[in-house]
């Protein structure tokens, strides 16, 4: 998916990629706010990815390439430091995350 997101044209419909990262830049970044760290570079860094999910998905989720690098270094953060977080932290992100939606269902 990396990759693929890093290889996409401009103007592509890429909703199943962002629906599919999007979690988990969620998730990994609730934890870090859990944990206190706000001001680390790494919670900046998927605060930004946030973000480009959100006008992404307000654009009817074509694509812009400016996004890739953005994209790329929040899933490099989740992929290396997910395992760093401690798993009660994990663990509440993500019902934190299934409570957001069962009420949104």
């Amino acid at each position: 998916m990396r990759i693929h997101l890093l290889m996409m044209d401009d103007k592509a419909f890429c909703k199943d990629e962002i629906l599919s990262i999007s979690d988990t830049i969620h998730i990994i970044a609730a934890c870090y706010e859990m944990m206190g760290q706000i001001e680390s570079r790494e919670f900046r860094m998927l605060r930004s990815a946030m973000n480009v999910l959100l006008e992404c998905s307000q654009a009817g989720f074509i694509w812009k390439r400016e996004w890739a690098i953005t994209i790329d270094n929040a899933i490099g953060i989740c992929s290396e430091h997910w395992n760093k977080i401690p798993s009660n932290i994990f663990t509440k992100a993500v019902a934190d995350l299934h409570e957001v939606r069962m009420a949104l269902a």
